[in-house]
This record gives C-alpha cells, sequence and structure tokens, in this order.
C-alpha cells in the first residue's frame, strides 16, 4: 500500500508534463501495480518524460529496472528494411522492440492481433497435450472431459478475447484449434470396415451442444461493451471509447474498430436500441446470451 502511494505521487509529477498522449482532453499514462507505460506522439516526448520520471523516482528511493524496460514504436505497418530504434535517454539506452507483453497480452507495433492469437494458440495446444492422458481416458465420461476442457484449457484460449477484433481467417484458426481438441475428446469413429477415422465437424456438433469459440468470444465482447457504456465520462477506458485519434487517416480502407466489430455484432441479431438496453445489466445479460447462442451454433460452422 506504502509503495503504491509513493509511486502514484511520482507519477501525479509527471503528469504535470505536456508531454502524454492526448485522448478527449486527458494525458494518458497506463499502469498496473509497478508495471508502467509511458505513452507519447513523438520519441522525444517519450524520452524526456522518462529522463524526469526517472529523475522523480530516485528523490523518494525507487529505480528503473533498465533490464525489463523496452522503446516500442507503434505504425501502420512494419518495414522489414528498417533497423530497430532504440532509445537514447542520457547515459541510458532503452532496447527497442516490435512486440512486447503487457498484462498477459502481447502487443505488436503494427497493432494486430495475429501474433497474440498465435501465442494463445500455442500455449493451448500445449497445456491440451500435457492433459492428453485425461482427455483420452476411458475411465472418464465425455461430459467430465468437456468439463476439464471447459475450466483449465480454454481460459488460456480465451484469455483478453473481450478486447479482440478478428479478421474470418483468424476466427477460422480458433475454431481449428477448438475442433482438435474436441476430437481427442470425442475420440475416433469406427468404419464398417474396421478401420478408423476423425469426427467430422458436422459429428461434433451433433456431439457437442455448447456454443463455439466464435460464439463466447463475441459475447465476452459485447458484455465487456456493456460495462463499457455504463462507465463514467472520467474513466480512461470510457475516454479511449469515445476519443478520436489526433491526424490524419492514411491512404487505404481504414481497419475495422473493436467497436465497429461490436456494433456489427447488435445488428446481426437486431438489438438496435442496445444503449438503452446497455444501461439495465439484466435485459443486457439477456441479450449477450442470445448472442452467444446465435454466433456460437456449431452447425454455423460445420
Amino acid at each position: 500500500m506504502l509503495f503504491n502511494l509513493v509511486l502514484e505521487h511520482v507519477i501525479r509529477k509527471v503528469m504535470t508534463l505536456d508531454l502524454w498522449l492526448d485522448l478527449n482532453g486527458r494525458h494518458m499514462v497506463i499502469g498496473y501495480a509497478d508495471d508502467l507505460a509511458l505513452l507519447g506522439e513523438h520519441s522525444n516526448d517519450v524520452a524526456v518524460a522518462a529522463m524526469i520520471l526517472e529523475e522523480e523516482a530516485k528523490k523518494v528511493g525507487l529505480m528503473i529496472n533498465y533490464d525489463k524496460t523496452e522503446y516500442f514504436h507503434m505504425k501502420r505497418y512494419r518495414n522489414t528494411r528498417e533497423a530497430r530504434q532504440d532509445l537514447h535517454v542520457g547515459n541510458t539506452t532503452y532496447k527497442g522492440v516490435t512486440k512486447f507483453k503487457y498484462l498477459g497480452c502481447t502487443v505488436t507495433d503494427t497493432n494486430t492481433r495475429d501474433k497474440e492469437i498465435q501465442i494463445r494458440i500455442q500455449n493451448t495446444l500445449r497445456c491440451s497435450a500435457a492433459l492428453h492422458k485425461v482427455l483420452v481416458s476411458k475411465l472418464l465420461s465425455r461430459n467430465t472431459k468437456i468439463t476439464i476442457y471447459k475450466t483449465i484449457i480454454h481460459p488460456i484460449l480465451m484469455y483478453g478475447c473481450e478486447a479482440w477484433t478478428l479478421t474470418l481467417r483468424e476466427e477460422n484458426r480458433l475454431l481449428v484449434t477448438e475442433r482438435k481438441i474436441y476430437r481427442k475428446i470425442l475420440g475416433p469413429t469406427k468404419r464398417q470396415d474396421g478401420s478408423w477415422r476423425m469426427k467430422t465437424n458436422a459429428e461434433i456438433t451433433n456431439l457437442v451442444s455448447e456454443p463455439n469459440i466464435i460464439g463466447v468470444t463475441k459475447s465476452h465482447r459485447l458484455r465487456w461493451l456493456g460495462h463499457v457504456e455504463r462507465m463514467g465520462e472520467d474513466r480512461a477506458v470510457k475516454r479511449a471509447y469515445l476519443g478520436r485519434p489526433i491526424g490524419r487517416r492514411p491512404v487505404g480502407r481504414p481497419r475495422y474498430r473493436w467497436k465497429d466489430m461490436a456494433e456489427a455484432d447488435l445488428r446481426q441479431i437486431k438489438a438496435n436500441n442496445w444503449r438503452e438496453i446497455a444501461q439495465d445489466r439484466a435485459k443486457w445479460r439477456n441479450l449477450v446470451s442470445e448472442a452467444k447462442t446465435h454466433f456460437g451454433s456449431l452447425s454455423q460452422m460445420s
């Protein structure tokens, strides 16, 4: 508790500088416990902020862990020929990276989710392999195995899914991963000639009465949207949700935003007055459940 108070004092000192990323008239600094992210429009702004943060921290006996501190330059497209950019602050050099892990999620310099989805799938399959003997055991019922999947493996794949903006290719990768685990749980099918084959997508649909991973992802996204809609205007999440980026858009079609995807899902289930519904937790919970069933029917993806 004392550490949090001291760190808050340091952050408030640095926040007085007019160097931070501005969003709806507020300067943005992201912090969780002792994990800070300094956001700026330009590298010079970040360098000055880092220098002053270090000076203010030293006054109260705090030190920056240089080995764990990285510099990250986010841009729309990555130039593979571009050399890695480090950040030089006085005699200190912060290593430039193209991706980093923040609160369990991987953020890339092009602000895409493909790397995060890849890591989620790898970790999920690794966990599934560790539980292989359990998932194929004939001593456990099918429902017990599915419960094990839902409570141990599934959360690894779904971590942070509330903030995902998925392409069709990424949705398909998630579905393939989920079906792979279900095939392990359900086992193969014996042909009339005595040989064995894997179960088809249609057979998985008939045997599993659970909404698929896309339905779960979209329902989690809508559930989070309801929380954001009910937040006060002073909350950082609400400011990011309502804010408009400063600057000019590059040439080409703009990317699909998180808000665009959530609103597209709501249009599909004909929730035209969703902002009004979001203010009522019970009604919104029913809407999210409806969306989960609508988007998560395995028969739609067979």
